[in-house]
């Protein structure tokens, strides 16, 4: 049987303290899953700590590693990563632990049931959190015309087809993961799924 390739895309910037955690939940997570050809990309965002000086220092076949001088913007990070990807199906999520890098494995069962974009969905979010989502979404149907659910979960999973069509007009700031959202609702929409949002360690 063929292997299933996935790149998947993790901006890094000052999180030091949660890396060498995190690295180890990458490799295991290659190693759990014989049957995807997964390829990790690091992108150390202009980090001012030592992350730069951990991720240097990685050498796994599955790991790359891209760094970025100056920290420009959130979404930089992730389109200079997206833009390296080997595979045909691309992921990203973030580098805080507070979502698990298995849940991409998780929501690759979807990539082919047609949606633009495959989303994580926070369960187990505390009150004030909930709400806040919750606004997010209110203001984006009122102010764009579209109702999107958790606009910030993670992970996000898609085809490069998808990545093409609309990587160049990209913002490179906290407005990337609204954007893809918004072009994914434009095409054949978004499937969620359940993710465990953990408490922030570091």
């Amino acid at each position: 049987m063929e292997k299933i390739s996935v790149s998947i895309v993790i901006p890094c910037y000052n999180e030091f303290l949660n890396l060498k955690h995190l690295v180890e939940e990458c490799k295991e997570t290659a190693k759990d899953n014989p049957n995807y050809n997964i390829e990790f990309i690091f992108v150390d965002n202009g980090s001012t700590d030592n992350s730069s000086v951990f991720l240097r220092e990685i050498t796994h076949p599955n790991i790359r590693v891209f760094n970025i001088q100056e920290n420009i913007g959130y979404g930089n990070g992730i389109i200079q990563g997206l833009k390296r990807c080997s595979n045909e199906t691309v992921a990203w999520t973030h580098s805080d632990l507070q979502t698990d890098v298995r849940d991409i494995v998780n929501g690759l069962k979807y990539i082919n049931n047609g949606q633009s974009l495959i989303k994580g969905k926070r369960v187990s979010r505390k009150l004030l959190a909930k709400s806040l989502s919750l606004g997010m979404s209110i203001y984006t149907y009122f102010k764009l015309g579209f109702w999107i659910n958790e606009i910030n979960a993670q992970p996000k999973i898609f085809k490069k087809e998808f990545l093409n069509e609309i990587i160049n007009m990209a913002p490179l700031d906290f407005s990337l993961d609204l954007y893809f959202c918004i072009e994914a609702k434009k095409r054949e929409g978004i499937k969620e799924f359940n993710v465990y949002f953990k408490k922030r360690k570091h």
